[in-house]
């Protein structure tokens, strides 16, 4: 049984490039699906946007009790609200919403 010649550079550096290529299709394809995935999450789905004002009937600012906000973090615990750090439009005053205690956090 004769060995085989070994490959040269450029076999190997084709084979390589080929391999690569089929594995970024993996990769992109495994990144869309996590990306779907993310945006289905109760997080990110049910969050307002932090470019739209937001306000809650119930909710207003320990500072200078604006009603306005804008929400940077919307937390969720299986899908129910959890927390919200939220900046008030008025006053510029950051503060995390509980929901659970119906209250601000002192932050």
């Amino acid at each position: 049984m004769a060995i085989p010649a070994p490959k040269t550079y450029e076999e190997l550096k084709v084979e390589r490039d080929v391999e690569w290529r089929s594995k970024q299709v993996i990769a992109q394809q495994q990144l869309k699906d996590l990306h779907e995935t993310l945006i289905r999450m109760p997080d990110v789905r049910d969050a307002p946007s932090p470019d739209i004002e937001w306000s809650h009937p119930d909710i207003f600012c320990a500072e200078d009790a604006g009603k306005y906000f804008r929400v940077t973090r919307w937390v969720t615990v299986n899908g129910l609200r959890y927390r919200a750090e939220m900046v008030c439009s008025s006053c510029g005053h950051l503060d995390t919403w509980d929901w659970n205690d119906r209250k601000w956090m002192g932050g």
